[in-house]
């Protein structure tokens, strides 16, 4: 949610007191909390160019201010010839702890969230709030989707605003709202320096899949919004292909002191891995889920085209942050090397990235590997497996490789 979070904002005193009434004479059908990249460059550039109005809220009043004061923002379509600079004007942006923007809230067909998977809990009294006021004015189905990058965002958000509901308004709830995750695959990074502080560089990939088996309200009327069925499995392949090779790129590119993602990925020393990497993955969730053979092979190539695209300059250290999170049991690196060894593949290329990870150093912050002294405890510390286990043998074996080949 902007740089901000969520949880500075003021406690929600307001929010639990809306007022069922009429909605207003003309309601926006979107509204999108969270104005930071995603929501800016993404959601409301979806909802735009769909003709639909949309209201941005987010919990940073210096930032709402600004765009009240402009009205209007742009949006730089990255990748596209000739360039194209895309100006969005939302119909209202309010601060979060604002209770004016509910009312929208109450009647519109769709909100998204985009604050940051962190954030998420502390929506739950807001959009409870929202729920309430829709259920005493029996409005219409809602569906609320999830623009994070957290696994299972949508029923960390569902549990959070159930557990404020009182048990007849959460059943109510549950059959008419709609708590719907989405992948984001989209790049949205922050303004040039020097240029409009408001605006957005999007790579020009205005999609964003969802979970179809989740929406309530039926598809939104949002071109470029995807609902996809048998979402769990779709998000895990995102994550395995998309996150994974990007994962590869990133702490190998750190390693070979590159500080662009494309320079990384299109490294002579790197690509191969990267290439193998999602040969692996692709592998795995064919073998796991069944999925087509050449469709898996086209997520991949789409990856590798995204990362090494030299007109989206996106840098290693935003992409390579947070590595412990990243070498969880169900992430982006050890998640796909799991399940390659449950199917009888050798996950060489995503180990090589393991390693790569775990040395990886977040500015002056000792890395993983520094921390923990040893590669089988990182892997227990981040992934819980333990040192017997043959993921953390292979890990440790190329570790070894790794460290005799840059003597």
């Amino acid at each position: 949610m902007s740089p901000h979070r969520a949880d500075d904002a003021p406690a929600p005193s307001s929010a639990t007191t809306i007022l069922a009434g009429p909605p207003p004479a003309a309601a926006p059908t979107a509204v999108i909390l969270g104005a930071g990249r995603t929501g800016r460059g993404l959601a409301a550039v979806l909802c735009a160019r769909s003709g639909v109005p949309v209201v941005l809220v987010d919990s940073d009043p210096a930032l709402v201010a600004r765009l009240r004061a402009a009205g209007t923002y742009p949006v730089a379509v990255l990748g596209s010839r000739p360039a194209v600079v895309e100006r969005i004007t939302p119909s209202q942006v309010h601060v979060l702890s604002d209770p004016a923007w509910q009312p929208a809230a109450v009647t519109a067909r769709v909100v998204f969230t985009a604050v940051f998977g962190t954030n998420l809990a502390a929506l739950a009294p807001y959009l409870a709030a929202v729920i309430q006021a829709r259920l005493a004015n029996r409005s219409g189905p809602l569906d609320i989707i999830t623009c994070e990058n957290l696994t299972h965002a949508a029923r960390v958000l569902r549990q959070a605003v159930a557990a404020l509901l009182p048990g007849g308004q959460a059943t109510l709830a549950a059959a008419r709202v709609g708590f719907v995750e989405a992948m984001v695959l989209t790049t949205s990074l922050a303004p040039q320096a020097g240029a409009d502080p408001l605006s957005v560089r999007t790579q020009n990939l205005f999609r964003l899949p969802c979970d179809g088996d989740a929406l309530v309200a039926g598809t939104p009327p949002i071109a470029g919004l995807e609902p996809l069925p048998r979402f769990e499995n779709q998000l895990m392949r995102k994550i395995f292909t998309y996150n994974g090779i990007n994962a590869v790129i990133s702490y190998l590119g750190a390693e070979r002191g590159h500080s662009q993602l494309a320079a990384a990925a299109t490294d002579p020393a790197i690509l191969p891995w990267a290439v193998q990497a999602g040969q692996e993955a692709g592998a795995a969730l064919v073998a796991a889920f069944g999925f087509d053979v050449q469709e898996q092979a086209g997520w991949a190539h789409s990856a590798l085209a995204k990362f090494s695209d030299r007109d989206i300059p996106d840098p290693i250290e935003r992409n390579a942050a947070d590595p412990a999170r990243k070498l969880a049991a169900d992430d982006r690196l050890v998640g796909p090397a799991l399940l390659a060894l449950t199917h009888h593949g050798t996950p060489s290329a995503l180990v090589r990235g393991i390693v790569a990870a775990a040395a990886y150093r977040e500015g002056s912050a000792p890395s993983l590997l520094e921390r923990h002294g040893s590669l089988a405890a990182v892997l227990q510390a981040t992934a819980g497996l333990p040192a017997t286990h043959p993921l953390v043998a292979l890990v440790v074996a190329a570790g070894a490789q790794a460290a005799q080949g840059a003597r």
